[in-house]
C-alpha cells in the first residue's frame, strides 16, 4: 500500500489506524465535555434568572453572552467568546458608572481573542456578573441614553423571532 509516495508496511499501517481511532476518541470525549459545559452554563442561566426574577428579554441576553456558541472549534472556543461578551456587559450596561457606559459604547472595536493562559480571569469576570446582577444591576441592550442598537445585535439577543 502506499501513502503519500512511501510503501506503507503493514507496522505503519496499523500505527496509523492507531492513531486515527486515538484521534476519533479525543474528538469524541472534547464533543462530550463540551455538551457538559454547556448544559452546566444553562443551569448558571436558569439559576440567575429564577435567583434575580430576569425578565425573558434579560435571560436572553444572559444565554446569548454566556452560551454564545453552539460548538467549540481549534480557532474560537467557548472560554475567549464568553470572557469577550462577559467583559463587554461589565463595560456597559453592568457598568458602575453611566461615564464607563458612554466610554464603552463609544469604544468600536476590542482586543483580539485569543487562546487564554487559564480560567482564572473568567471565573473573576462571571463572578463580577453574577455580583452586579445580584446587586440590581440591568441587563439591557442599550444604555440610559436610548442609543440605537444594530439590528444583528438585537437578533442575537432575541432568538427564535
Amino acid at each position: 500500500m502506499k501513502y503519500f509516495g512511501q510503501i506503507l508496511t503493514p507496522v505503519r499501517l496499523l500505527q496509523v489506524i492507531a492513531l486515527a481511532e486515538a484521534a476519533e476518541e479525543n474528538r469524541a470525549l472534547l464533543e462530550q465535555a463540551f455538551v457538559r459545559l454547556r448544559s452546566s452554563t444553562h443551569l448558571l442561566v436558569l439559576l440567575l434568572s429564577l435567583w434575580q426574577g430576569l425578565t425573558p428579554d434579560q435571560t436572553a441576553i444572559l444565554e446569548a453572552t454566556l452560551l454564545p456558541l453552539l460548538q467549540d472549534t481549534p480557532q474560537l472556543g467557548w472560554e475567549e467568546s464568553c470572557d469577550a461578551a462577559v467583559s463587554h456587559l461589565l463595560r456597559s450596561c453592568l457598568s458602575r458608572s453611566p461615564k464607563d457606559q458612554a466610554t464603552s459604547l463609544a469604544h468600536r472595536g476590542g482586543p483580539v481573542l485569543g487562546l487564554p493562559q487559564d480560567t482564572n480571569r473568567l471565573k473573576k469576570h462571571i463572578a463580577l456578573l453574577c455580583d452586579r446582577i445580584g446587586k440590581g444591576g440591568r441587563l439591557t441592550l442599550a444604555s440610559e441614553a436610548n442609543v440605537q442598537i444594530p439590528a444583528q445585535v438585537q437578533n442575537l439577543a432575541a432568538p427564535g423571532e
